[in-house]
Formats: structure tokens, C-alpha cells, sequence
């Protein structure tokens, strides 16, 4: 450590930064800062040592869920939505907080016509990523489905706060401004007619 101590001053004295003197001065305090640095090193090596491999298990439980996510999609694109769902549900198994997975489960359930199975999947996808403009897209879509449209009305509006915070598409955009007005409209209907 004093050879480092050394090896810093003389640096600076060769480049001329600093003379004889001021080396001379610099010496003793940059010995006592590299013999500060060489024990606070030793004592922070062993806790880094001791920390686990997580990269490689992460890796590994990546790899583990993504072929079935991409299978269940290929099946999900052929409309085959019962076998698409069980891809789903099996990477769920491996990562319950795949938020695609929920997502894409959801879709399979409302193309199968299941939209209180296609709800629970899309609320819960938007509960792991709440910045996840799609699943609040299609949230609101399978609320409608449901008849409930307050919550329905409710859900679009935040998908237009996300999809605008997302840079989603202009015409996705203007769709839910679109289902926000109808929906707006028919529960003040609504209102009037219970008058």
C-alpha cells in the first residue's frame, strides 16, 4: 500500500502538478489514505464474496418459462386458446409474477368467450405491472364484456393515462377517448331513465 502511496505521489511530482516540497507533505497522507482503502476493502471482500450467484439462477428460471410463453402464444396466434391457456398457466407455475403470462392468459380466455376468467388474469396483470398499458386495454374490454360499465369507464381512463405515458398508439388512444364518451353517455342515460 505505500508502494501505491509512492507511486500516486511521484506521478504527480513527474507531471510537475507538484514539487519536492509539496511531495514530501503529500507522502505521509496518501500512505495513511491507501492503508484507510486497503481496510475498507478487506472488510467489504468477504460480505461481496458471500453474496449468491444470482445472475445464473436468474437465468436459469428465464430460460425455464420462456419457450412455453413462446409456444403459448404461436397457439394463441392459431386460435387454438384452450392449449394457448395452458402454456400460460404453466409458466405461472414456474413464475407466478409473469405478467405476460397473466395477460396472455387473459386474452386466451376472452377469445373462448370466459371474460370473468379473462378479468381476473388482466387485474392481476396490471397489479405486477401497473405500467402495462395493454392489460389495462384489455381490462377494460372484458369489463364491458362483463356489463359493468363504471369500472369499465374507470379502467379506460387509466389506460389512457398509461398509453399516453407508454407512447401507445394513436388509434388505440383514440379508441378508449371513443368507449369513454359511449360509456359516459349510456350511465347518464342510465341515470335519466331511473329518474
Amino acid at each position: 500500500m505505500e508502494i501505491l502511496a509512492f507511486g500516486a505521489t511521484a506521478a504527480l511530482f513527474a507531471a510537475h502538478l507538484i514539487d519536492l516540497r509539496q511531495a514530501l507533505w503529500i507522502l505521509p497522507s496518501a500512505v495513511a489514505a491507501a492503508g484507510g482503502l486497503f481496510i475498507v476493502a478487506s472488510l467489504v471482500r468477504p460480505r461481496m464474496a458471500a453474496a449468491p450467484p444470482a445472475p445464473k439462477e436468474a437465468s436459469a428460471s428465464l430460460r425455464q418459462w420462456q419457450q412455453p410463453l413462446k409456444v403459448g402464444r404461436k397457439l394463441l396466434a392459431e386460435e387454438r386458446y384452450e392449449d394457448a391457456a395452458r402454456m400460460f398457466e404453466e409458466v405461472l407455475k414456474l413464475d407466478a409474477d409473469n405478467w405476460q403470462a397473466c395477460n396472455y392468459l387473459g386474452l386466451a380466455a376472452s377469445r373462448r368467450g370466459l371474460y370473468e376468467e379473462a378479468r381476473a388474469a388482466y387485474e392481476h396483470a396490471v397489479t405486477l405491472q401497473p405500467e402495462f398499458a395493454s392489460a389495462h386495454f384489455n381490462l377494460a374490454t372484458a369489463l364491458e364484456k362483463l356489463d359493468q360499465p363504471s369500472l369499465a369507464m374507470a379502467r379506460w381512463r387509466e389506460y389512457l393515462t398509461v398509453g399516453q405515458n407508454a407512447h401507445e398508439r394513436a388509434d388505440l388512444l383514440d379508441h378508449a377517448r371513443g368507449r369513454v364518451a359511449a360509456l359516459e353517455k349510456a350511465i347518464n342515460q342510465k341515470h335519466v331513465e331511473e329518474v
